[in-house]
């Protein structure tokens, strides 16, 4: 706790959820007035608000006064449409999981702080004081202030690489409407990228980690991350070459390899010293709150998909 006094918060008088529903605001009347060629409608009325296009004869006239570029390809605007799913149904999914983590982990991570303060006061380096406690409230008013937000730009980081890929693999992947299929993919990459990961290095609480290993730990759990996702990769590449019956050897390909380097990986160097219930039931919570994630990125951007169909061509051109 020694450390949170060389930390100075900022507070200001206006909630951080005022600033964030303002910046809302700014980008979606930004993007209805100056960019919409019948997007908004299209998760109502599909296909046919592109032909329709009645917000953007609704503020035809304001998008050319104003500047904005009126005269669109259709195919540019596919472009801008898959960008705009990528990234909407990332921060949609990163801030279901950042509610998630607020509801069932930060408990956890409370009692798991409790017993850190105890130590300390325990080994004389704070006092049980008044002033330590105003601090140290502020200090987690904080960290709690930023979970939500930092679940939403982890879920745009990690939903634009699910996009990326979801595009390159949409027609390879099982399933008969998109989806089912981006519902496939985030399963897969749940699997590969955070439960065979999270099995090897999994999560804990502040009790649990010497800070001067900290950079040798990251090392390794994404190191882990990658070895698995990239080796995933390298396996369906593989698959490509077999006929139906003999993917299962591949399957069993990836299934040794993954077991290999399973094994072989070092250790997390780090002893556990705090209570195992603490341990355990916070593991627990951290692994439903990614699962809540990677759900919620296959649900989100297979029904924006869906309605959009960014895959779609034409070059039809709106005045």
């Amino acid at each position: 706790m020694s450390e949170l006094r060389q930390i100075n918060i900022s507070k200001s008088g206006i909630p951080i959820f005022a600033i964030v529903l303002l910046a809302i605001v700014f980008v979606f009347g930004l993007f209805f007035v100056g960019y919409d060629q019948g997007h908004i409608f299209s998760i109502v009325l599909g296909e046919q608000a592109f032909e329709d296009l009645y917000i953007h004869e609704l503020t035809h006239d304001m998008r050319h006064a104003a500047g904005f570029p009126c005269h669109y390809e259709f195919n540019f605007m596919r472009t801008f449409v898959f960008l705009i799913i990528v990234l909407i149904s990332g921060a949609f999914a990163g801030t279901i999981h950042g509610v998630v983590n607020f509801v069932i982990v930060e408990p956890y991570l409370d009692q798991a702080i409790g017993i850190e303060n105890q130590n300390l006061f325990a080994s004389g380096e704070e006092k049980d004081t008044p002033e330590f406690w105003v601090e140290y409230e502020g200090y987690r008013v904080w960290q709690k202030s930023g979970q939500i937000l930092a679940g939403a730009i982890l879920g745009t980081s990690i939903g634009a690489l699910f996009g990326i890929i979801f595009a390159l693999s949409r027609n390879s992947l099982p399933g008969n409407n998109d989806v089912k299929k981006a519902v496939v993919l985030s399963g897969i990459m749940w699997f590969t990228l955070f439960l065979i990961p999270f099995l090897k290095y999994p999560a804990n609480p502040p009790t649990v980690g010497d800070p001067e290993t900290v950079i040798l730990r990251s090392i390794l759990y994404l190191s882990f991350i990658t070895i698995s996702g990239f080796g995933a990769l390298a396996f369906y590449k593989l698959s490509k070459k077999f006929q139906n019956n003999r993917k299962l050897v591949v399957l069993i390909g990836y299934g040794v390899f993954i077991s290999v380097a399973f094994f072989a990986m070092p250790e997390n160097p780090d002893e556990i010293t705090a209570p195992m219930d603490l341990v355990n039931e916070f593991r627990i919570m951290s692994f439903l709150g990614v699962t809540s994630f990677w759900v919620s990125i296959g649900l989100i951007l297979g029904f924006f998909w869906n309605r959009l169909a960014p895959h779609k061509e034409t070059t039809t051109s709106y005045n």
